[in-house]
């Protein structure tokens, strides 16, 4: 039950308790603290810093500071430098899927089982569907493909026969 305060009570008494961690609880904050300042807060500074100073320093002559000409070619390095570092560790990530997946393939291979092997039957009947569909479309594509042409053709033949009809009455010139 919750008082006015929005403090915990003793479900046997209408006063509040106010709660009081154990010195164990106290030290294990203390120390969780320390480890977010010393692995978390302060690398996270010491490596910010310098990044937003240089993007800062590199928005501020890019967008023509004392001598914008003479900047040009430092600017266009720090980008230069801002794009390699950023697609190094992305092309490196992209590349550890497929290494995992052939490094998984051996290592089943030498232990004798199969890390894929509901993959490649469910792939085996996937393309035994495919397989009849490819059967269906070639069974269905000359007639469909000979029906579109036979149309086709008639449809232009009335065309031009509309417009011959058309030249001989009206006598206008055919286009060429």
């Amino acid at each position: 039950m919750l008082s006015s305060k929005n403090q915990p009570t003793s479900p046997n008494q209408s006063v509040p308790v106010d709660y009081q961690p154990t010195p164990e609880q106290k030290a294990r904050a203390t120390a969780l603290q320390r480890f977010h300042q010393l692995y978390l807060y302060i690398p996270l500074a010491v490596l910010g810093t310098p990044i937003i100073v240089t993007f800062a320093l590199l928005i501020w002559l890019a967008t023509g500071g004392d001598e914008a000409a003479v900047w040009q070619g430092y600017v266009s390095s720090i980008a230069d430098m801002v794009i390699i570092l950023t697609t190094l560790p992305l092309m490196f990530m992209c590349a550890m899927l497929p290494i995992g997946a052939i490094v998984l393939m051996v290592q089943g291979r030498e232990k004798g089982w199969q890390p894929i092997g509901r993959l490649q039957t469910l792939l085996w009947r996937l393309e035994s569907r495919l397989d009849g569909v490819r059967d269906r479309v070639d069974r269905y594509a000359p007639a469909v493909a000979e029906r579109s042409i036979t149309g086709r053709g008639w449809v232009t033949y009335i065309l031009a026969l509309g417009q011959k009809i058309s030249n001989l009455l009206f006598g206008t010139a055919e286009r060429k």
